[in-house]
């Protein structure tokens, strides 16, 4: 039994897992982001193609049966890579958690299995660039929107409006670039968006910008 009003009380952070109702069968999905009570759904072992919308109403949707899913960051289905003792890294896919024991077990891509506890330094998930470059690029239309506003108010000239969205887009688009291409880890998603508006920041400053 599913309690109909579930989503009142669920936490949709980016990660957590779900299961949607589709083609007939309910399957695994990954929060990516909520908006406007909505949610982006990455399919497990789905690509950006099948990402979905649904509102978090949806009879569709559903919160994932008991030890199906893991803790509130990490995932059945999340790619990992594991560092050995021959320092180097091994990827692989966590596929299983068991709530008894709080253990998750990864599968590495030549089919060896693991059992680990997480979080743990030596377990790092893999992000790929994509999100990243989408996370980044979520923050640049905030960013733009918060400009906009803050020109309008103040009724600065066309020179000068046009002098700050200059900057912010000449500094999304340099490290736009500077992202693109290979794969980031856990952290890297948060450092990205929190190293873009230092510089941009810096770079605000000298157009009489403080407090967007």
């Amino acid at each position: 039994f599913v309690d109909p009003n579930w989503y009142l009380k669920f936490d949709f952070r980016e990660g957590i897992m779900v299961e949607v109702f589709t083609e007939e069968e309910w399957w695994q999905a990954n929060v990516r982001r909520e908006d406007g009570g909505k949610v982006l759904l990455r399919y497990v072992g789905g690509s950006d193609e099948d990402d979905e919308w649904l509102e978090i109403d949806s009879d569709r949707m559903r919160p994932p049966k008991e030890g199906t899913a893991g803790n509130s960051f990490y995932q059945v289905g999340n790619a990992v890579k594991v560092l050995y003792d021959d320092n180097a890294w091994y990827q692989g896919t966590i596929s299983l958690y068991s709530p008894k024991t709080k253990d998750f077990t990864i599968t590495f891509d030549d089919g060896e299995e693991a059992k680990v506890k997480l979080p743990d330094q030596d377990v790092k998930m893999n992000v790929p660039t994509g999100d990243l470059q989408e996370a980044v690029g979520v923050c640049r239309k905030r960013v733009e929107a918060a400009v906009e506003e803050y020109c309008s108010k103040r009724d600065l000239s066309n020179a000068h409006t046009n002098s700050i969205k200059g900057v912010v887009k000449t500094t999304f688009g340099a490290y736009e670039k500077k992202i693109k291409g290979g794969k980031q880890d856990e952290g890297t998603e948060t450092a990205a968006v929190k190293e873009v508006l230092l510089q941009l920041r810096q770079r605000l400053i000298h157009q009489d910008v403080v407090d967007i």
